[in-house]
């Protein structure tokens, strides 16, 4: 949060001795430094009186070009983490350009070290077994939905097939069909839970895709097996 010195007029940030100075004073002004208060009570002529030039720097925004004072006791706070007062407020930080995408850099990375990354995976449980073993158990148990989009992710990837299904996805599917089956209109329940089927199922080359997953009870996903339905269940469901 930023503060104005009801005295030299100047921003600062840090807000302990700005809070302690407020309580000192009877209108409850901010101060930036005990010099300032003392002065805006016992005038410029106090020995604890510092004027601007001494506590601050005059440094220019890289954002809006304009000059700003910058106090001296932030800039030393943020030079101990080896950064930089270079903008007058919070909003031209915010507008400041941005060169560096970490997200699009990690998700290149990532896809570019898939095999890499699949090795570490595989030493890293073969030396704690037990351990991811345990870890895995309970995940899944607190995970239940998300365990599932995985588990129809990896039988599509064992066939090759695209496997771009999420759990939010999935959750999204069920709200559109109103957590019914999408063949009999069974209403999801615990005597009746929904199970995710393929439209077209894998072994016909259809891959777990939010367009080819359908909510179903367990009876119609079991009689269906693995042939192609008569009709699209998006259709049944509109009727």
């Amino acid at each position: 949060m930023e503060f104005i010195c009801a005295h030299c007029g100047l921003g600062f940030q840090r807000a302990g001795s700005a809070h302690y100075w407020a309580k000192k004073t009877p209108t409850g002004r901010f101060y930036c430094s005990r010099s300032c208060h003392d002065a805006a009570l016992h005038g410029t002529s106090h020995p604890r009186y510092k004027p601007l030039e001494e506590k601050a720097e005059e440094r220019t925004c890289r954002t809006c070009g304009q000059t700003f004072w910058a106090s001296k006791r932030d800039i030393r706070a943020r030079r101990k983490n080896g950064r930089e007062i270079s903008y007058c407020n919070r909003d031209c930080f915010d507008k400041r350009p941005k060169t560096f995408d970490r997200k699009a850099y990690m998700r290149e990375w990532g896809i570019s070290h898939r095999l890499e990354r699949g090795e570490q995976a595989k030493s890293r449980y073969v030396l704690n077994r037990e351990a991811e073993r345990a870890y895995h158990r309970v995940w899944s148990r607190t995970h239940r939905t998300s365990a599932r989009v995985r588990e129809q992710r990896r039988r599509a990837q064992k066939k090759a097939l695209p496997a771009s299904l999420t759990a939010s996805q999935w959750a999204a599917i069920k709200v559109a069909y109103r957590h019914r089956c999408a063949y009999c209109g069974t209403k999801e329940s615990k005597r009746h839970p929904i199970t995710m089927d393929h439209v077209i199922p894998l072994s016909k080359g259809g891959g777990t895709t939010p367009d080819n997953i359908v909510p179903a009870c367990r009876s119609c996903n079991s009689a269906k097996k693995d042939r192609a339905p008569t009709t699209l269940p998006a259709l049944r469901l509109l009727i």
